[in-house]
């Protein structure tokens, strides 16, 4: 993260004599290089299980949300019944980390996630059947933990909005992952989630994601 860490004193006055006491004074400073917010996508293909990410592949970055062309998958619920719905293949998804580049939170910022429809004929029918799961993460390299955000509605529709306070992630980075509403979860169901199925417009479907730095 281009952290430098210096130690300015450490003091450690040790008396011998009963009681014993022990006292210890730290002081450190850290510098950061001026980093611009930044946020790197990547693909994760699931391997078509739902396993909360067990076997889940993490791909490289890239510059959009592209699901491709969807696949239908069927089967037979044990609490609806038989399912028809269309996803991505393997059903992958999208996991967005977002943070500086060179380190260094900032007190008092927000991070704003929104969500605008594009122009064409199946209109804002993705608003819908898109769901964005919000993570505060801690650790680094692969040592990395998702951690739930306190006061966000997460998972949600990508059609709600939210404003996300740096003051939650002073410790690490917002995490959204991006994927294809299954069916699956009957709370976002409530909320109006619907999948993509047989009776879905066949065409092109797009939309645009904003996250940006208050």
């Amino acid at each position: 993260m281009g952290m430098k860490v210096f130690i300015l004193s450490v003091i450690m006055f040790i008396c011998l004599s009963c009681p014993l006491v022990f006292a210890v004074q730290l002081t450190t400073s850290t510098t950061h290089p001026a980093g611009a917010f930044s946020v790197t996508t990547t693909t994760i293909d699931s391997k078509g299980t739902n396993d909360d990410g067990v076997d889940d592949t993490w791909g490289a970055a890239v510059q959009s949300l592209n699901f491709g062309a969807l696949k239908e998958v069927s089967g037979v619920d044990p609490a609806t019944g038989a399912w028809v719905v269309f996803l991505p293949a393997n059903n992958s998804y999208f996991a967005l980390d977002c943070g500086f580049s060179g380190g260094g939170y900032t007190s008092g910022k927000s991070i704003s996630v929104s969500y605008s429809t594009s122009p064409g004929p199946n209109g804002d029918l993705l608003g819908k059947r898109v769901i964005l799961t919000y993570k505060y993460v801690t650790g680094s390299g692969k040592n990395t933990t998702d951690n739930t955000l306190t006061g966000v509605d997460s998972p949600d529709l990508i059609s709600k909005p939210k404003v996300i306070s740096m003051d939650q992630l002073k410790d690490g980075w917002l995490r959204i992952y991006a994927g294809i509403y299954d069916g699956k979860d009957t709370a976002l169901k409530s909320k109006g989630a619907t999948t993509f199925g047989p009776a879905s417009p066949a065409g092109d479907y797009k939309g645009t994601l904003t996250i940006d730095l208050l």
